[in-house]
């Protein structure tokens, strides 16, 4: 991760990430890293995710990764895009089939956000 992108800063066993990184995984690498530090109690991740442009067909390349996925019911979870963000709406049967229609739309590279609305049944 490029370390020129992200300050850090730490007061009172908080910690507050800004700035920013250009994938969503690297933000959350950030996160992690600091919540594992001895004596950080909470982590504020204040990162955002470099702009990019958005893609008219972001929907429907995030629907084909869910389809593709072994692990989801594609049929019940709807995609929306509004330029760069994404917002998944509809049912999952289990959290790790929410957690991996969240996955494939972070995967997309015209994503800067994901607004998951699933709802899990049955939980």
């Amino acid at each position: 991760m490029p370390s020129e992108t992200v300050d850090v800063q730490a007061r009172d066993q908080i910690v507050t990430l800004t700035g920013s990184t250009h994938w969503y995984f690297q933000r959350l690498a950030a996160v992690r890293d600091a919540e594992r530090v001895d004596g950080v109690q909470f982590v504020l991740d204040r990162l955002e995710l470099t702009p990019r442009p958005s893609a008219p067909d972001t929907a429907q390349r995030i629907r084909q990764a869910l389809v593709r996925n072994a692990e989801l019911d594609a049929d019940r979870i709807q995609v929306g895009v509004v330029g760069t963000t994404v917002t998944l709406s509809g049912s999952a049967r289990t959290w790790a089939e929410r957690r991996q229609a969240e996955i494939a739309a972070w995967r997309s590279p015209h994503v800067t956000e994901v607004e998951d609305r699933v709802v899990v049944e049955n939980a």
